[in-house]
């Protein structure tokens, strides 16, 4: 019987190197052509709108279970890793999430692991200055009592740099889904109908 002699052969240095210099070509590529604040800030608003889901479920499902929308006591024996901020600058405590008759909400709160822009001012997504934003939940004054609630987050710019992109935040309607509407507008116009409300239109992918 013949004996097959194979012959083991490795890399070179040179070719090693060779491979090396042209990853870091492509990556130097790569870098150039994605901007990496739009991907991050893509990124973090994808968490926000999933956020968003996780709390207008546990909602639904509280309001299931106690027949009714859940008052600002209810909130964080509900709902896990949602914490209820203060209603104003000056450091009130939010005790009127929902009104006495139990049909309005109106509370502002985060979810923890979900960061919001740092660009709002007294109200949670208007204004300017370095302020934490907040989640505001609200009943709508269009909807059914004591079961429609709107949620709503500012979004983060996809360029910041760029002075013409509108503000934005996601309105989260218990009803009718997700919708983009500009974050100048007043608090009280989210307790309207949406479909009025000028520059609001279903949430987009982008």
């Amino acid at each position: 019987m013949s004996k097959r002699n194979y012959r083991e052969r490795g890399f070179t240095l040179i070719e090693l190197l060779i491979v090396i210099v042209i990853i870091g070509i492509l990556s130097g590529v790569l870098i150039a052509v994605i901007n990496p604040v739009r991907q991050q800030n893509r990124s973090r608003n994808a968490t926000i709108k999933a956020s968003m889901n996780k709390v207008a479920f546990g909602v639904q499902t509280a309001r299931a279970g106690l027949g009714r929308l859940p008052t600002h006591v209810d909130l964080p024996l509900e709902l896990e890793n949602v914490t209820l901020r203060n209603s104003s600058a000056s450091g009130t405590p939010n005790t009127s999430c929902v009104a006495s008759n139990v049909t309005g909400i109106d509370c502002l709160l985060s979810v923890s692991g979900t960061v919001l822009p740092a660009t709002c001012g007294t109200d949670y997504y208007s204004g300017t200055g370095a302020n934490q934003c907040y989640m505001y939940l609200v009943t709508p004054a269009d909807g059914i009592q004591g079961s429609h609630f709107r949620l709503i987050a500012k979004r983060f710019k996809l360029n910041p740099g760029d002075s013409t992109e509108v503000d934005k935040v996601y309105v989260m309607d218990s009803s009718k889904g997700f919708y983009e509407c500009p974050a100048t507008a007043a608090v009280a116009v989210f307790t309207t109908s949406i479909e009025a409300i000028t520059g609001c239109a279903v949430v987009s992918d982008n």
